[in-house]
């Protein structure tokens, strides 16, 4: 094992050096990825009021990301050093020169848009330039999926496929002189190939230019929840100790007492924020339908509240219109001016709503009111459109996606543990066979073996053995694999990546004990 230490030595400078290209080309593909809805926000801000300034100032605090972390930065220099928004805007996109011309186009189109004299005309350019980002969107992550084949095959082969393979010809390998302990199997399995496999998936991660969904962290699990889990841990030990079954290893109750207690209380993390987050992703869905509605009936003369009570009756059954119904009655009750309705940070309907999407739409809805009706309803039907449109591409990027996210979770769930189950229940055949043979062999005479010796030790490592370390081995890879998929299709998720392993990681250690369960009793009838 002396060879660890040059090569880990080896691997931090090689990660030294490349650390800054890999934040660059990270913070590429995500910012690529927020591009269709900080224009989307650009553009109907501008529809309201065609201003640049305005414009910035209103999406830099309508959405999160790297971004809009860079609009924020652009205001706070124009404030410090008296240039104008817009010449550093322009120095903003010379930077973003080569990220596509797409980019560029979209921009130049939004600018030519407040030299239109025409509201018409200007929002026409406005939603052209919006099509082009969308385009270009759309071209990225076609891109992106087609790129996805070789670095998965790769993970596939490398991380996964070879080292199960390994598993079953360790025992020949231990008789030819070899010696390969536990210790050994431990290290290779449960640090160096989990650590690989971590690491080409952060690399496939950070190309990723997908940055549509919203984080919502998941709360702490409560007392009952840890008080059940600490009962979990000690009924698997006081199995394991005292009585467990004779058809399982006893290393599976040390595998057991661990992913039992933790799946609880990732389960119990999750749950709230789970349906949460759901709830939320069903009202961003609906946006563009009751926004229609509204658009349509702001855009008659009627008043805010009134819009608000038809809205809500023509969508009763929805999460969107039921907080619509409570702002109306808030209006015409409370005497409660439209933002105060909405906004207000302790009685607002919508301020119990992690969404910035809905919370900045109905910013915009509130503003553009000010206006006129008739300006406020154009814009709102409008606002609608682009919402369906950013709503498509959302559609669009994970359909492109699902091939690759359904084949990594079937192989963290089903195919990893299948082959590690039969590949752990070949080896501990093999095992036993070498170990009878050797055993016959040195009983033999000494006439009887001529020329030959018998000189070889038997295998060191038991079954048991072999269950633990490839058991952690697989609960490591359905960690790291569910991570990549979640992160793939959903962004950086705490509660949907606790919540997906929840399940995950019980599902995929009991298909590997039962698979090897069986495929131990098969080949044990087989061979006798």
């Amino acid at each position: 094992m002396v060879f660890l230490t040059p090569l880990a030595s080896l691997l931090m400078f090689i990660g030294f050096l490349e650390y800054p290209k890999f934040r660059a080309k990270s913070f590429k593909a995500q910012s690529l990825g927020e591009l269709p809805e900080i224009f989307n926000f650009f553009i109907m801000a501008m529809k309201v009021i065609p201003s640049l300034e305005v414009a910035v100032k209103f999406t830099a605090f309508a959405t999160d990301g790297n971004l809009a972390s860079t609009l924020r930065k652009v205001l706070m220099k124009s404030i410090a050093s008296k240039h104008s928004v817009e010449s550093l805007l322009d120095g903003v996109m010379g930077e973003l020169h080569g990220w596509g011309g797409f980019l560029e186009r979209s921009y130049q189109l939004m600018k030519s848009s407040l030299s239109e004299r025409d509201e018409t005309a200007r929002n026409i350019v406005l939603d052209r330039s919006l099509a082009v980002i969308m385009k270009g969107s759309e071209k990225i992550m076609e891109d992106f999926s087609r790129s996805l084949h070789m670095p998965v095959l790769l993970l596939y082969s490398l991380g996964i496929m070879i080292p199960l393979a390994i598993v079953a010809m360790i025992p020949a390998i231990s008789v030819m002189g070899i010696s390969i302990t536990f210790r050994h199997v431990i290290i290779f399995y449960d640090i160096i190939v989990p650590v690989f496999i971590f690491i080409w998936a952060i690399f496939i991660l950070s190309r990723r230019p997908v940055a549509f969904s919203k984080t919502i962290y998941p709360e702490k699990p409560g007392i009952a929840t840890a008080g059940i889990s600490t009962i979990v841990f000690t009924f698997f030990i006081l199995i394991w100790r005292f009585h467990p079954l004779p058809f399982l290893p006893e290393t599976s109750y040390l595998i057991l007492s661990g992913i039992a207690p933790f799946s609880i209380l990732a389960w119990s993390s999750s749950k709230n924020g789970i349906e949460l987050l759901n709830n939320v992703s069903s009202m961003e869905s609906e946006l563009p339908d009751a926004l229609f509605i509204l658009g349509k009936r702001i855009g008659e003369g009627r008043p805010a509240e009134e819009a608000f009570i038809y809205m809500s009756r023509s969508m009763k059954d929805s999460s969107l219109g039921e907080i619509f119904r409570k702002a109306s009655m808030k209006i015409m009750l409370e005497n409660r001016t439209i933002s105060q309705a909405l906004f207000n940070s302790s009685t607002g309907v919508i301020s119990s709503i992690p969404s910035r999407r809905i919370y900045s739409v109905l910013k915009l809805l509130v503003e553009s009111m000010e206006k006129s009706g008739r300006i406020a309803g154009n814009v709102i039907i409008k606002t609608a459109d682009h919402l369906r449109e950013l709503e498509r591409v959302e559609t669009e990027t994970r359909r492109a996606l699902h091939s690759v996210i359904s084949m990594m979770k079937g192989t963290a769930l089903v195919f990893a543990p299948l082959i590690g189950g039969i590949t752990v229940a070949l080896a501990d055949i093999i095992n036993n066979m070498l170990r009878e043979t050797l055993s016959k062999l040195e009983n033999l005479p000494q006439t009887s073996t001529g020329f030959f010796s018998v000189s070889v030790n038997p295998p060191v490592i038991t079954g048991g053995m072999y269950f633990l370390a490839i058991g952690i081995f697989i609960v490591l890879l359905t960690t790291i694999l569910i991570w990549l998929t979640v992160g793939i299709e959903k962004g950086s998720s705490k509660v949907l990546f606790l919540h997906e392993i929840s399940r995950g990681i019980p599902i995929s250690f009991l298909i590997y004990m039962t698979t090897m369960v069986i495929a131990e009793r098969i080949f044990t009838l087989i061979l006798s």
